[in-house]
């Protein structure tokens, strides 16, 4: 398939990893172009995992409508001028069909977008099962991946409370023990599967891992691994680097739940420490 204006590249994860964080950057970026909505979802609508909730498409859909009205609403309330082409542009990212090839390709139909580098950012891509990194491999054949991971440990930690929160949200009560075992983040801390699967279909000079604690660490020196694996010719802007995406869940873990995180994702904590080389 013919690349043009679709994505070059991709941030696949993981959850909880800074991923939102690399997305407000990548936004701000002379070279880049990138949706207006943080996690499209096309491919792991399409390629589900079995254990996951097959419901969750309708929450991606919400969570798009929600997003766009939120542009659009901006987009009114602060130009004077308004621009209709973009107005359009969002009124077709709604339209249904919804997770179909023409809807993702007009994900990426802004005439801004076309004499940029365009990208994506959708976490839970890295939980992909190898028929849908095919496929992905097949509409975006020259595309480069980036993979931000995170110590399983943490990553996991953070993801359950932010399931705890949602559910929370929802007049759900949460038993932080029982999702320790939740099937998104019991698969999206497996290293072990996820990585070796993902270099069966991409070349080291296509495929990025990043480590999250880099971003707090040198956010400077992340960035710039980011630049040079993009092969842009400008660097990020320096503003905001220290500015959180995020705020974190007020939820604190009781030290059985630590201690049950700890034991499960040992080995996964083991094995990315060897695959960073620290």
């Amino acid at each position: 398939m013919n690349d043009k204006n679709l994505p070059s590249f991709l941030v696949i994860g993981a959850t909880k990893a800074g991923t939102t964080w690399l997305y407000q950057r990548l936004l701000t970026h002379t070279e880049l172009w990138l949706p207006p909505v943080k996690e499209l979802h096309y491919f792991d609508v399409l390629y589900p995992r079995p254990e996951f909730n097959k419901n969750n498409q309708t929450d991606f859909k919400k969570n798009i409508f929600n997003k766009i009205r939120r542009n659009l609403k901006k987009h009114i309330v602060s130009k004077e001028n308004l621009d209709r082409d973009y107005i359009m542009y969002l009124m077709e990212i709604i339209r249904e069909p919804i997770f179909s090839l023409e809807w993702y390709i007009s994900c990426f139909s802004n005439d801004h977008a076309k004499s940029k580098i365009c990208g994506e950012v959708t976490p839970s891509y890295a939980t992909l099962p190898s028929d849908g990194i095919l496929y992905l491999k097949k509409i975006l054949p020259n595309v480069k991946i980036i993979y931000l991971v995170r110590d399983p440990v943490e990553r996991a930690a953070s993801h359950v409370k932010m399931i705890a929160d949602m559910m929370t949200k929802n007049n759900k009560q949460a038993d932080l023990m029982s999702l320790c075992d939740h099937p998104r983040v019991v698969a999206s801390s497996n290293y072990k599967s996820i990585i070796p699967l993902w270099r069966e279909y991409f070349d080291d000079k296509d495929f990025l891992i990043m480590p999250f604690e880099k971003i707090q660490s040198d956010p400077r020196g992340f960035l710039k691994s980011i630049k040079e694996f993009l092969v842009l010719d400008n660097d990020f802007d320096d503003l905001n680097l220290t500015k959180k995406a995020n705020e974190g869940s007020h939820i604190d873990l009781p030290p059985g739940v630590m201690n049950k995180l700890e034991s499960k994702f040992k080995s996964q904590r083991d094995y990315i420490l060897q695959e960073l080389g620290n």
